[in-house]
C-alpha cells in the first residue's frame, strides 16, 4: 500500500515509456519504484527491466534487481548474482535481508565469509541472517563483535540476535566476558539475551554485579524500589535490576 501520488501514474507500458525520457537518476529510480504498484507485471516488463543491468548507472541495476526479486523473477535472482560476482557485497546482503528470506540457507555461508569486510548496519543485517541458517552457530555470530567497522550499539544488536538460537550455553564464557568487559547498556543487552537461561556461573556474575552496585545510595534505592515491585524509570541500572528480578523470579531464586 503507497501514499496517494507517490507513485509516478500510468500502466506498465506508460511507466516503460516514461523511464526511457526520464534524463535524471532520480527521476528514473522514482519510476522503477512505481512498478512496485502492480500486483505483478507483464513478461515484456521483466525483461524491460533485467535489461536496465546495462545501464551504467550501479544505484539504477540495483534498484532494477530490487524490483525483479520482489516480484520473484528468475531474472532477478540473475542479477543477484551479477552483484555478488562484482563484489558488491553490501548490496546483496540488503536485497537478501529484503528479498529473499526463503533463500537465507543458499546465501548464509557465502555472506558469512565476506563480513569481515562489511560495514555499520550491514554488519548486523548479516548477523540476522546468519542467525536464520541452519548451519551457523552462536559463536559464528558473535565472530562478528570483532569487525571493527562497527559501532558498540551495532554489537548490542548482533549480540541480541542470537536471543532465540540454540546452544548459547556452549559460548556462556563469552557471554560472561561480555558482561565483564563492556558498559551498563552493554550488560543489559546481554542479560535480556540470556534471559532464558539458568547457568549458574551467570548468577554468580550476576550476584557479584548487584552487590557492587548496592554499594552506591542510588544503586541501594534503585535495588529496592524494583525488589517491592517498583517500576522505576530514567536509568540503566533500573532497567537491569528490573530485568534481573523478573529472571531471578522465574528460575525460583532470590533477587
Amino acid at each position: 500500500i503507497f501514499w496517494f501520488g507517490y507513485n509516478a501514474e500510468g500502466n506498465e507500458k506508460t511507466l516503460i515509456d516514461k523511464y526511457q525520457k526520464a534524463e535524471t537518476e532520480e527521476r528514473k529510480l522514482y519510476i522503477l519504484d512505481s512498478f512496485l504498484k502492480f500486483p505483478r507485471i507483464k513478461k515484456k516488463t521483466e525483461n524491460f527491466i533485467w535489461n536496465i543491468q546495462y545501464d551504467n548507472s550501479e544505484v539504477i541495476k540495483e534498484k532494477a534487481t530490487d524490483i525483479l526479486l520482489h516480484f520473484d523473477c528468475k531474472k532477478g535472482k540473475k542479477l543477484l548474482e551479477l552483484l555478488w560476482n562484482k563484489k558488491r557485497y553490501a548490496v546483496v546482503v540488503r536485497l537478501v535481508w529484503k528479498r529473499q528470506k526463503n533463500d537465507f540457507e543458499k546465501w548464509g555461508e557465502k555472506i558469512f565469509r565476506i563480513t569481515d569486510i562489511l560495514q555499520g548496519k550491514d554488519v548486523v543485517i548479516a548477523a540476522y541472517i546468519l542467525k536464520n541458517c541452519s548451519k551457523m552457530t552462536v559463536g559464528d555470530i558473535l565472530k562478528l563483535l570483532d569487525n571493527p567497522n562497527t559501532t558498540e550499539e551495532e554489537k548490542c544488536q548482533i549480540v541480541y540476535c542470537t536471543k532465540q538460537m540454540y546452544q548459547k550455553e556452549k559460548y556462556i564464557e563469552q557471554y560472561i566476558r561480555l558482561f565483564l568487559e563492556k558498559d551498563d547498556f552493554f550488560r543489559l543487552i546481554v542479560i535480556q539475551t540470556l534471559s532464558d537461561m539458568k547457568n549458574e556461573k551467570l548468577f554468580e556474575i550476576y550476584d557479584d554485579f548487584i552487590k557492587k552496585q548496592r554499594t552506591t545510595e542510588e544503586g541501594e534505592r534503585i535495588y529496592t524500589q524494583v525488589k517491592k515491585g517498583k517500576r522505576v524509570y530514567g536509568s540503566t541500572i533500573a532497567n537491569i535490576f528490573s530485568n534481573l528480578n523478573e529472571i531471578y523470579k522465574n528460575v525460583g531464586k532470590r533477587f
